[in-house]
């Protein structure tokens, strides 16, 4: 990690950290309305590496090349069918806004609309925000509105450039991007990010996490990773009279090395699956599942799923899920 500090030093030089300026730390709240940690996520942050590589503000590799804002994302569509709100991280006046991109389009993407579904947002003092792939046709705000920290400006969709639903939160200074987790670069000696621009407040709710546990499930035909990131196995319901049920969990950032425990234990407190995995190959985005054939109907009641992910080591990371679901 000792090379990066030309690139850190490169970083304050060419996104001029605004010293002495109003809105120098503090100031700008979460995008989006979600509970950070159960239901959402983030997941890609700015890229620090000014070259082809990829390097987060706590010297990882959970950013994208050239990757110029913050994303926070969900694991299955289902997660946002109801919708789920994007909001303004602070006050300012609305500077452009798009709508009509299709969601779910990005294999047909219309050059220079990557960002989809979007607003600008000016916030005085030459700081812009920007929000992007949105939901097509949820977007309330139109050019010249004054908005106010919080205030709606649409939904999380699936616009532009994206193969999953989360919302992309740029921000800018003097037109040059600038990571609210890390706004001076990313420090290559304590890889700690350095000053933060987010209200005490949101930088809480969004501690550093190198692996995340983002849904778990059960379905009665054994899953695959497309049909989770779809939601179709989302039902918290099934039959009687199914042949096999299988639980399973969706991680992002998983390691080679990780263990992966799954647990499916009946209304009687009998438990039907007991399964442990080691992660073979690391992945942006994988699943697990482990499942039991029925022996006649499935006895009706509440079912308990649990899933954890350890990854070992010296700083031992543990994620945990657990929910329910009913035979009837």
């Amino acid at each position: 990690m000792r090379r990066l500090g030309l690139w850190a030093l490169a970083a304050v030089l060419a996104w001029g950290w605004p010293t002495g300026t109003a809105r120098a730390e503090g100031w700008l709240g979460l995008p989006i309305d979600c509970k950070l940690g159960q239901t959402c996520w983030p997941r890609r942050y700015v890229d620090h590496d000014p070259g082809p590589g990829q390097l987060d503000y706590r010297c990882g590799a959970l950013t994208g090349d050239d990757h110029k804002g913050t994303d926070i994302g969900f694991g299955t569509l289902a997660e946002i069918q109801g919708g789920v709100s994007v909001i303004a991280s602070a006050a300012g006046i609305v500077k452009a806004a798009r709508d009509g991109e299709i969601d779910g389009g990005h294999e047909r993407l219309t050059p220079g609309r990557e960002c989809g579904n979007g607003v600008l947002i000016d916030h005085g003092g030459e700081w812009t925000t920007q929000y992007c792939h949105l939901r097509q046709g949820s977007i309330v705000v139109r050019p010249g509105d004054q908005v106010g920290a919080g205030q709606l400006l649409g939904l999380v969709g699936m616009s532009g450039n994206t193969n999953f639903p989360h919302v992309h939160l740029t921000v800018r200074y003097k037109n040059l991007p600038v990571d609210p987790f890390a706004a001076a670069g990313a420090n290559p000696r304590l890889c700690d990010g350095g000053p933060s621009i987010w209200t005490a407040a949101a930088a809480r709710q969004m501690p550093y996490s190198p692996v995340d546990l983002v849904a778990i499930g059960v379905s009665a035909a054994q899953p695959n990773l497309a049909g989770i990131a779809a939601g179709t196995y989302a039902a918290k319901t099934a039959s009687a009279s199914a042949g096999e049920l299988h639980v399973w969990m969706l991680l992002w950032n998983a390691n080679s090395g990780d263990r992966a425990q799954l647990t499916l234990t009946g209304p009687d407190g009998r438990q039907l699956v007991s399964n442990t995995t080691m992660i073979v190959a690391s992945h942006r985005t994988s699943f697990r599942s482990a499942g039991v054939k029925a022996k006649g109907r499935w006895p009706a009641g509440t079912y308990r799923i649990a899933a954890t992910l350890e990854r070992p080591g010296r700083d031992r990371i543990v994620r945990q899920r657990a929910d329910t679901f009913v035979i009837r």
